[in-house]
């Protein structure tokens, strides 16, 4: 889920990096940066649950796969990993933190721009 994590972070940065254009636009025409903010968070939001549920799921699976061949090999009841509900909201909160934090830090250096600097300096 670490590894899923740093993904979207790194996707959501670059996403927000190559719209600058139509975030100056947004801006240029009205729209609050909050309400820019907002629209990122909510396409991210659907990335990252997508994201959170595959990732949940395969690394239940594996888990499960490996405490089965561990235990078929050495005739013994082991369990290597163990999943649990604390764990799987841990990874969600998780990933929901590094959304929020991926979203904000580029919009941070764009929000003290003003919206035609933007949209000239892509051009």
């Amino acid at each position: 889920t670490f590894f899923t994590s740093l993904m979207i972070f790194t996707f959501i940065t670059n996403n927000i990096l190559e719209k600058r254009k139509d975030i100056g636009i947004l801006r240029a025409l009205g729209a609050r940066s909050i309400d820019v903010i907002k629209i990122f968070i909510v396409e991210t939001f659907f990335i990252a649950l997508i994201s959170i549920t595959i990732s949940t799921f395969s690394s239940i699976m594996i888990i499960n796969y490996l405490n089965k061949v561990s235990e078929n090999n050495l005739n013994m009841n082991i369990v290597l990993i163990y999943v649990d509900i604390w764990s799987i909201l841990f990874s969600i909160l998780l990933t929901i933190f590094i959304i929020f934090l991926a979203t904000f830090i580029p919009f941070r250096k764009l929000r003290k721009i003003p919206p035609i600097k933007v949209i000239k300096a892509i051009e």
